[in-house]
């Protein structure tokens, strides 16, 4: 079995993107921006798997000019419908090919999830 893209998925991508867990993104992101401070030099910022955004728009109130990556074109689609300012793009797999080596200061990854499969058992 290859990769399955589950989020290469209108539906979902639009349940996903109205998610709202009370207090849980709080919680989540509530020490983000003090351990930002004390550990990261520099101002540019990768969120990796940033689905529709949620932490990308984080990081640019955090004063980072963000880039998020995605491997879903259709969470990416409503990531820019609610930030059309932020910096959104695809990404086959995990190819980061795209940018040059050292281009930024944090790598921001949160609520990402990948599964692996071993078809032989």
């Amino acid at each position: 079995m290859g990769f399955v893209n589950c989020y290469e998925d209108v539906t979902r991508a639009s349940a996903y993107a109205t998610l709202e867990f009370r207090n849980t993104y709080y919680l989540a992101f509530r020490d983000v921006p003090a351990i930002i401070s004390e550990h990261v030099a520099g101002k540019r910022a990768l969120d990796f798997g940033c689905g529709t955004g949620r932490s990308t728009r984080l990081l640019r109130q955090l004063g980072f000019p963000a880039t998020g990556v995605d491997i879903s074109e259709d969470m990416l689609r409503l990531a820019r419908t609610a930030d059309p300012e932020g910096d959104y793009r695809l990404v086959p797999e995990d190819n980061l090919s795209q940018f040059a080596n050292r281009a930024f200061d944090l790598i921001f990854s949160a609520f990402t999830s990948t599964i692996f499969l071993n078809p032989g058992k």
